[in-house]
């Protein structure tokens, strides 16, 4: 953070960016310690692409879970010790080789917590990587502290197995699966016959 506010400085010429820069960069421990205590769970919004299946689920051999939740549920209080939420948010990341120094410049300091820059600074910090790293299309679920936070167990709607997943995996899979919900689909990803690296999906029922 502390290279994103130089290179944000030499930049910037409104005055009042330059006093909420200030006031992050005087109060970059409160932003360490709040970016520290955060929690992050990463989706994806892409379930076929090929080079997350080989480095996310053990080259193909793994599997995709979709979930599907209300439109309100991110919105819902956790109770906690001090009587507010443990969620913080659901937002997509954001690529770019200067993304954070982009927010310093252009970006909104009250989005997306409504907080101060300092909050908002520790959601930035997490929700941004390299344009490299795009292909992933991550959406990361935040919370305000290290939590075992629990999605709803009929939110798991669907069941994607890699081209390479062992058939004793996938019984088990599917058995624990239709435990949580006896209606979820399940997909098996092939080699595709169009391509020589691509990837077919297709439906299947597993008794």
């Amino acid at each position: 953070m502390e290279a994103a506010i130089a290179r944000a400085r030499a930049v910037v010429t409104d005055r009042e960016r330059l006093e909420e820069i200030a006031f992050l960069e005087r109060r970059l421990d409160r932003y360490e310690e709040k970016r520290s205590a955060m929690g992050v769970c990463s989706f994806s919004a892409v379930p076929d692409n090929t080079v997350n299946w080989s480095r996310r689920a053990d080259d193909h051999k793994g599997v995709c879970l979709t979930y599907s939740l209300p439109d309100d549920y991110i919105i819902r209080p956790f109770p906690r010790a001090d009587a507010g939420s443990v969620l913080l948010g659901v937002q997509p990341v954001k690529y770019g080789n200067n993304a954070v120094t982009e927010w310093l410049v252009h970006g909104d300091f009250y989005a997306p917590t409504g907080g101060s820059i300092v909050d908002n600074a520790a959601v930035r910090s997490v929700t941004t990587k390299g344009i490299a790293w795009a292909y992933e299309q991550e959406v990361r679920l935040l919370t305000h502290e290290k939590t075992n936070f629990r999605l709803p167990l009929d939110s798991l709607n669907q069941v994607m197995f890699g081209m390479s997943i062992s058939d004793e995996a996938r019984q088990q899979i599917v058995r624990r699966a239709k435990e949580r919900n006896p209606s979820v689909k399940f997909l098996q990803a092939q080699p595709s016959a169009a391509s020589d690296y691509g990837m077919h999906v297709m439906l299947t029922d597993f008794v």
